[in-house]
């Protein structure tokens, strides 16, 4: 199964995003600087959360391991 990450989940278009990929069974993984927050709003859908914030760029190499795909 592909990975596919992205980035900017949060936002308008983005929460769309990965809602119309966790209903095709996508792994989606989302990029967000304060996975607790968003944890609350993706609650009951089956995603991974990683912090992921381009103003700290010790965050991308964790984040971004392991995927297969990225969105941004």
């Amino acid at each position: 199964m592909l990975k596919i990450f992205i980035a900017g989940a949060t936002g308008t278009i983005g929460k769309e995003v990965v809602r119309e990929l966790v209903v095709r069974e996508a792994h989606v993984i989302v990029g967000c600087r304060d996975p607790g927050k968003a944890a609350a709003q993706f609650g009951g859908l089956r995603v991974e959360l990683r912090a992921f914030d381009l103003e700290r760029p010790e965050t991308l190499d964790a984040a971004l391991s392991d995927v297969d795909k990225l969105l941004i």
